[in-house]
């Protein structure tokens, strides 16, 4: 598994050779965040989606298990087709033509419903996990961060899809002996997150962008890994 500097570059990398469509690929989702919650809601709830904000453990405390949940859910499908967008883009080695459309390919289709049923579920596991102690919830919220991307990977392989419940269970599997690495690349983008925060929103059009590419790269290497095992964490291999 390759380290955090190595995934995070690998991210940066696709974003600064070619902005155009990095940022065309999050337009959606910057406009929806700026639209809804206001310049504060590109840092606290918008495209950092795994950890804490989208997870609802903050939300539940600050507006309510409800509309923690709705939140979820919208943020949620904007954010899985964004980063899907990263992913399928890395592993065919071809631009996207249609990136703003690629962004929101869960939002039409068979997928829309499953998605927002995926997304739902994880919520509410981690904010049951969440009422014993905090520190549960984020471990648990951790645990499931990969659940919709095993789902969109089931959706692009043909396999018939029976259970959402199955994804959590993968995910939580997947991420055996990878959630402080992902917790920790996680917490590496603070200084961005406050940058947007300085900025007025103006610098999420580059850190929303560097942010869902390098998601997309630590899943790749966690499904990298599953497959053919470990491997050198080699800088900028």
């Amino acid at each position: 598994m390759k380290d955090n500097y190595d995934i995070r570059y690998r991210g940066w990398k696709r974003v600064k050779g070619n902005f155009k469509t990095s940022f065309l690929l999050t337009l959606v989702i910057f406009l929806f965040t700026y639209i809804i919650f206001g310049s504060n809601g590109l840092h606290n709830g918008g495209i950092m989606v795994d950890v804490f904000s989208n997870q609802g453990i903050r939300t539940l405390v600050s507006t309510g298990i409800f509309s923690g949940l709705m939140k979820e859910v919208i943020v949620g499908v904007f954010g899985l087709g964004t980063v899907w967008g990263f992913i399928n883009w890395s592993r065919e080695q071809a631009t996207p033509t249609t990136p703003v459309k690629d962004s929101l390919r869960f939002w039409y289709g068979d997928t829309v419903v499953d998605t927002i049923v995926l997304l739902g579920m994880r919520y509410l596991f981690t904010i049951l996990w969440s009422l014993l102690f905090l520190i549960p919830g984020v471990i648990k919220s951790i645990s499931y961060s990969q659940a919709t991307y095993i789902y969109a990977d089931d959706v692009k392989n043909g396999v018939k899809i029976t259970s959402m419940n199955e994804y959590i269970t993968r995910s939580r599997e997947l991420m055996r002996g990878h959630k402080m690495q992902y917790f920790t690349l996680n917490l590496s983008f603070i200084g961005w997150w406050l940058l947007i925060v300085l900025t007025f929103g103006l610098a999420a059009i580059w850190v929303y962008p560097y942010y869902s590419a390098t998601m997309a790269e630590f899943y790749m290497e966690l499904r990298r890994e599953s497959l053919y095992g470990g491997r050198s964490r080699g800088r900028r291999g």
